[in-house]
């Protein structure tokens, strides 16, 4: 390979790259960037973990087409400490490149292209364009309830189905529960997205306006201009959680979003380093929050509330609730309180469109 390229759409895609090649994988080439020149004047950079997988392209004038693999973070931190904006890039032989920029040469070591991992296949893919604010809202939403435990792995991830001109995208680690429903217009089959993919679409589409979406069974992709990110689905069976959601509303109390968030925060420093435990007392148009700590002392703070119903008390970890709350654009919420041991609900006080289920605690 041999081609001619502005530095700064190849440092670009090289960055997204680094984020996910893996430096921890017992297979050396999977913290290798791809470079692969094609003679329709482009330059394809590509890395993969196997799961995840993103390739770049950039326009370049192509003399010799080949393919390489090098270090991604290595090739990363030489290109973007490049002076000049104009690179030359060529295979010195099957295992090194060399890249020139003005008066400055490197020679890098690298491995041959042939034994780096097959990219998903993109023939027949069909992409629909959305919002990237309103897809990274929808992660955010539910990306803190997903299990991290390695041996539940049909809850690793957010599950979400696609009806009519709505997504519903739901997350749980078995002791809280996170669903957002948004207004989306494709419908394809329920798919399951693995946590680390969550985190790499959120990162890919972080500043974007529109981006392509499209999904079969085995990926989803996400493409901006050139640039497409392929997330490996979970093939698993996601639980069904509709049972856990309370439908009545017998004791259900309204409060300021960021009253609640705040107070949440103060008492908290209180709790147990392990539990995070707080109590919530409720009584006609109160609510109190409080933590006991044999070891440390005690907090309170008493809010205002709109609330009629019976006097109940219940454990919860009130880093349960400060993870949705943050989330939430909302003004006020509203939280459902059945009693001491049923799962408490907080959604927006106005819309249905989100969703947490908490389950209580002793404490």
């Amino acid at each position: 390979m041999k081609c001619t390229l502005p530095r700064s759409p190849l440092e670009e895609a090289v960055r997204l790259c680094v984020a996910v090649a893996d430096r921890k994988s017992t297979m050396p080439i999977l913290a290798n960037v791809l470079l692969r020149t094609e003679r329709s004047g482009r330059v394809t950079c590509a890395a993969t973990d196997l799961n995840v997988a993103l390739t770049a392209e950039t326009a370049a004038e192509v003399e010799q087409v080949g393919s390489i693999t090098v270090g991604a973070k290595l090739f990363h931190d030489i290109v973007k400490q490049l002076p000049t904006e104009k690179i030359s890039v060529e295979m010195a032989d099957q295992q090194s490149l060399r890249l020139r920029s003005g008066r400055i040469d490197y020679t890098i070591k690298g491995l041959s292209a042939r034994t780096f991992p097959k990219l998903p296949d993109l023939d027949g893919v069909h992409f629909f364009r959305e919002g990237a604010g309103m897809l990274c809202h929808m992660i955010n939403s539910v990306i803190f309830s997903i299990s991290s435990d390695i041996t539940r792995p049909h809850i690793g991830g957010a599950f979400l189905e696609a009806q009519d001109d709505r997504w519903r995208v739901t997350s749980t680690d078995g002791r809280r529960l996170s669903r957002f429903i948004c207004r989306m217009s494709p419908c394809f089959p329920p798919i399951l997205i693995p946590h680390k993919g969550l985190i790499e679409i959120r990162r890919f589409i972080d500043g974007a306006d529109l981006v392509d979406i499209a999904c079969n069974e085995q990926y989803i992709y996400v493409r901006i201009d050139t640039m497409v990110l392929s997330v490996k689905l979970l093939a698993e069976q996601f639980p069904p959680v509709d049972a856990i959601i309370a439908q009545e509303q017998a004791h259900m109390l309204t409060v300021e979003r960021q009253v609640l968030l705040h107070a949440l925060k103060r008492i908290s420093i209180m709790s147990s380093d392990k539990t995070y435990g707080v109590k919530l007392s409720v009584e006609p148009n109160l609510l109190r929050v409080q933590s006991d700590n044999p070891d440390i002392g005690q907090s309170r703070e008493e809010l205002d509330v709109d609330y009629a119903g019976p006097a109940l008390t219940v454990g919860v970890n009130a880093q349960y609730l400060i993870d949705p709350l943050s989330t939430m654009g909302c003004a006020k919420v509203r939280l459902t309180l059945l009693s001491e041991i049923d799962p408490i609900v907080l959604s927006p006080s106005t819309s249905e469109d989100y969703l947490a289920v908490i389950m209580p605690m002793r404490i």
